[in-house]
């Protein structure tokens, strides 16, 4: 239901004459699907670790917002939250250095970049250099304590 209301409001017509607000990060895909063609030139980011397909070219890789770990024929992360994560740690850093990462989202970006590396089991041949500094900072610099406070124990499902 969630993607259908923020699809909804994506179709719905800017308020005439104003700046259309709207806008678009592409993750884990850097072509907007064909039945929301109509809404590719509101892409203004893209954040992926597939080949790049080339589409929305006026998004580059020099405006720093076309992050795509691919290269040599395959990519260089096995989780596109490993970009995310180091997107949030760069913006952190410029920030102020050290801040804590919201534990809610720092367990997700975990659970889905442990859940991409095929939990770094080196036999998988999944997980990445990146993957794993990710995996690290991440561990380093959540709140894990704002977990245990705002969402039941594991232990309690």
């Amino acid at each position: 239901i969630d993607d259908e209301i923020v699809v909804d409001r994506l179709l719905s017509s800017p308020v005439s004459g104003k700046e259309d607000p709207r806008s678009i990060t592409l993750t884990d895909h850097n072509r907007i699907r064909s039945s929301l063609r109509d809404l590719a030139p509101l892409v203004t980011e893209i954040v992926d670790h597939h080949e790049d397909s080339g589409h929305h070219s006026s998004v580059t890789v020099e405006s720093g917002r076309r992050s795509i770990a691919f290269d040599g024929g395959k990519a260089t992360v096995a989780s596109t939250c490993t970009l995310v994560t180091e997107l949030l740690l760069d913006d952190q850093t410029s920030g102020g250095k050290g801040n804590k990462i919201d534990g809610s989202l720092g367990l997700l970006l975990l659970g889905v970049i442990l859940l991409d590396s095929v939990n770094m089991i080196p036999a998988a041949g999944k997980g990445t250099d990146r993957d794993e500094r990710a995996i690290s900072t991440l561990g380093e610099r959540t709140d894990w304590a704002q977990i245990s406070v705002l969402s039941p124990s594991i232990a309690d499902a």
